[in-house]
């Protein structure tokens, strides 16, 4: 189980995110399926507040400092990486 192994986190600064709560969300919704490092952060974020057990969006954009553009682009993005449709 790698919930509370410091490992995974350590992977994913050295990849690229910052350490904290971007980590953390990432490694959440890996089992939801591969997002790749472009937007990785927001991404994981988009991803877990599409599961309608954490953040609500405008908590999300508001608290991180995402826009809504960014937002929108990050559903697209993991939309198509999906196959789902696009509810913004």
């Amino acid at each position: 189980m790698t919930y509370f192994a410091p490992e995974p986190g350590q992977h994913l600064v050295a990849a690229g995110l910052e350490p904290g709560r971007m980590s953390y969300l990432a490694v959440r919704s890996a089992p939801m399926g591969a997002v790749g490092l472009v937007g990785a952060g927001l991404d994981a974020l988009v991803s877990y507040t599409a599961t309608g057990r954490g953040f609500v969006v405008p908590f999300a954009t508001g608290s991180r400092g995402w826009s809504q553009e960014q937002w929108n682009a990050a559903v697209v993005r993991l939309a198509e990486a999906s196959s789902m449709p696009v509810v913004p």
